[in-house]
């Protein structure tokens, strides 16, 4: 068995390979994938919402929601 190289990109979750690859229909690879440090999934900061004050000290009811309509 012999091995190669190939550059393949990802689109919509499939590897999508570069370059023509001479294979028969159905054939399994394994696949070693460089993954560089920053492009981690796990290393993602999460999103952090700014508060806001708007003057309210409690949740209002739906009569306050709507009174201020009309």
């Amino acid at each position: 068995m012999t091995t190669k190289a190939v550059k393949v990109r990802v689109r919509a979750g499939h590897l999508e390979p570069l370059e023509k690859l001479e294979l028969p229909e159905g054939a399994e690879l394994t696949v070693t994938v460089e993954v560089p440090e920053e492009s981690r999934v796990g290393a993602r900061r999460p999103a952090a919402l700014r508060t806001w004050d708007l003057g309210i000290k409690g949740p209002l009811t739906r009569e306050e929601i709507y009174e201020d309509v009309g």
